[in-house]
């Protein structure tokens, strides 16, 4: 690295930042660009500011709708769905086990669980909703087929009657206008960050000489603040112990709220992505971030990274 160098050299690799820092950092950028009289960085910021919108609201819908931890509606349905159908399941074992092939109610039973869950419970309750859903309604229409007195005799009229209750509220959790899955929250998340790489590749390139240190540094203070702290609180995590106790204490919201999202980006990444309980999203939710500031001027702008050294 030479000497000309040297001043940039902590921005060559940018932290990533939760989308309440990196919005905290836009809204201390526009303020200063405002001062400094900085159309471009004024946009950039404005657009970071999107972004990190964007980003936080569409994490937030993901949680809503259940995803690996959440507890979305098609979520809660389907919890009720497996008890049901798994009560239903271990009770004709039940009676087979009581009464036996030669007995009419055992014989029944036998008929039914070949019929609708040969392969046990598990193979209904570990499908995915909407192959769930489709399975459950098999299940219901061959139990109609079955009298009254019989699924009574058998003690499984209640879970037709409890099926059938839930079929419908299940069906109507899964007509959504739209999933938000977890590669988009990876794409909200790679823009917020490409759009604070641009935000220091301008500050760095448009006040590059030595007369221009101190409004460099006023403008990249909030972003070196922020990635001190995230710096401070991956060592200390790494360290362990009370280190690491303290830098739990240290995490705000935000950063909670980014090691779920990043949680279900690594799921996603890994190809181990599970069901999402699909809550409608609502329109406000799927704002388009605005255009590139569209400045005759403005530098071609892209991530830092070792190589620009």
């Amino acid at each position: 690295m030479n000497d000309r160098n040297a001043p940039y050299a902590r921005y060559f690799n940018v932290n990533r930042l939760s989308p309440g820092r990196a919005a905290l950092v836009a809204r201390q950028l526009l303020r200063m660009a405002r001062q400094f009289g900085e159309a471009i960085l004024v946009d950039l910021a404005a657009r970071l500011l999107e972004s990190a919108d964007l980003y936080g609201r569409i994490g937030h819908n993901r949680r809503r709708q259940g995803g690996r931890r959440g507890e979305g509606s098609a979520y809660r349905v389907d919890k009720k769905v497996d008890r049901n159908v798994k009560g239903y399941a271990e009770q004709l074992d039940t009676v087979i086990a009581d009464h036996g092939e030669q007995h009419p109610l055992g014989r029944a039973a036998i008929e039914l669980r070949d019929a609708t869950v040969p392969e046990g419970h598990y193979a209904v309750t570990g499908l995915p909703y909407e192959d769930e859903a489709q399975a459950v309604e098999r299940i219901v229409t061959r139990m109609r087929e079955v009298d009254r007195a019989t699924l009574e005799g058998m003690n499984v009229l209640y879970y037709l009657e409890r099926l059938e209750a839930l079929l419908p509220e299940y069906f109507a959790a899964l007509e959504v206008r739209r999933i938000v899955t977890a590669g988009d929250v990876k794409s909200a998340r790679e823009q917020m960050h490409r759009d604070l790489c641009n935000v220091v590749a301008y500050i760095c390139a448009r006040f590059n000489q030595a007369q221009d240190q101190q409004t460099r540094d006023e403008l990249l203070a909030p972003i070196d603040d922020q990635q001190d702290r995230v710096s401070a609180l991956a060592r200390a995590r790494r360290l362990g112990g009370a280190a690491a106790a303290a830098a739990q204490a240290e995490a705000d919201s935000e950063e909670a709220e980014l090691d779920a999202m990043l949680d279900e980006e690594l799921a996603f990444d890994e190809g181990v992505e599970q069901d999402a309980a699909p809550d409608a999203v609502d329109a406000a939710d799927a704002v388009e971030l605005p255009p590139a500031p569209d400045a005759p001027d403005a530098p071609i702008l892209r991530p830092l990274n070792p190589g620009d050294a």
